[in-house]
């Protein structure tokens, strides 16, 4: 520093001194967990050794938390929606300035299933379904019996196969068993619910008698997606024709796999989609059973 005498001449300077201002530095591990449905701890590691407080934004730079005290390394964001992705930061600051962390986003856990039910539609295949809840994706899991319990459970469909609807067919299984089923959710990062939905048991029906068969969907409608209806608990050898309400033959199904089931695609001999109607199919197979099935198709 210099200064002026009375006659405006500049003095001997001061001893000069050298000031050093401190940002506080900031964390580059900055992450969130999902704790439930609505709630996500955020966390990092408090690298700053020179900082007044830390305060927690989110990616439009809003002050979600208010001032936090020095050596903050947690905050709960809390009263968040299901299955909801948020990204935040977190900003570490002292008097001479400041720096933000690195951003994370994560989502909050889809609401768990509390609704699952099924039925036995043949000796082979067991029909699950369940209400909405708004999930990216729904992960289902199967156990034996053993003696009214489930045994392990067993991951049978996960994220991988997108499963987003509300209904799933679980085919090829053993005739006269019983078989446990629960279902988890997944969020929009394909992170599952911990939380699963009730277990329920059903038994398949016993296989080898074409009193057994049953057409599903049954009424068809055309705003379901599929193209066509599934005949479960087909016997080996089954011939299925299929008739107008007035007795016109429109094809002739031919089923010697062994699986169990037959999927229809809806077409006559000709090729043509079947128009709306009732139809008559009779089944036969080689040891001389018979089954007549009334369908309704509606377009």
């Amino acid at each position: 520093m210099n200064g002026y005498n009375g006659d405006g001449i500049i003095t001997t300077p001061s001893n000069i001194t050298n000031v050093t201002i401190i940002v506080p530095k900031s964390s580059n591990d900055f992450n969130g967990i999902t704790i439930s449905t609505n709630l996500i701890l955020w966390q990092w590691t408090d690298v700053a050794l020179t900082e007044t407080n830390y305060i927690f934004f989110n990616n439009t730079n809003s002050n979600l938390s208010g001032l936090l005290g020095t050596n903050a390394t947690v905050w709960t964001q809390k009263n968040l929606q299901p299955n909801t992705c948020y990204t935040n930061y977190v900003y570490v600051f002292n008097e001479y300035g400041g720096l933000k962390s690195n951003e994370d986003s994560v989502c909050t856990y889809a609401l768990p299933l509390k609704s699952l039910n099924g039925e036995a539609i043949d000796g082979n295949t067991i029909s699950l379904s369940w209400a909405n809840v708004n999930a990216t994706a729904y992960c289902i899991e199967r156990a034996n019996d053993i003696n009214g319990s489930p045994d392990n459970w067993q991951l049978i469909v996960d994220f991988s196969k997108n499963l987003a609807s509300t209904s799933y067919i679980d085919k090829n299984l053993a005739p006269n068993t019983y078989y446990w089923y629960r279902i988890k959710s997944y969020n929009k990062q394909g992170v599952i619910n911990p939380q699963p939905s009730n277990e329920i048991k059903i038994k398949t029906a016993i296989a080898g008698n074409l009193e057994n068969v049953v057409a599903v969907p049954n009424p068809y409608k055309a705003t379901a997606g599929k193209q066509y209806i599934t005949f479960f608990n087909l016997t080996k050898n089954v011939n299925i024709k299929v008739y107008t309400v007035d007795g016109r033959l429109l094809t002739t199904i031919q089923d010697d796999s062994g699986k169990g089931f037959y999927d229809w695609d809806l077409k006559d001999d000709a090729g043509e989609y079947l128009d709306s109607g009732v139809y008559i199919c009779h089944l036969s197979n080689d040891e001389g059973q018979k089954r007549i099935l009334k369908i309704v198709i509606i377009r």
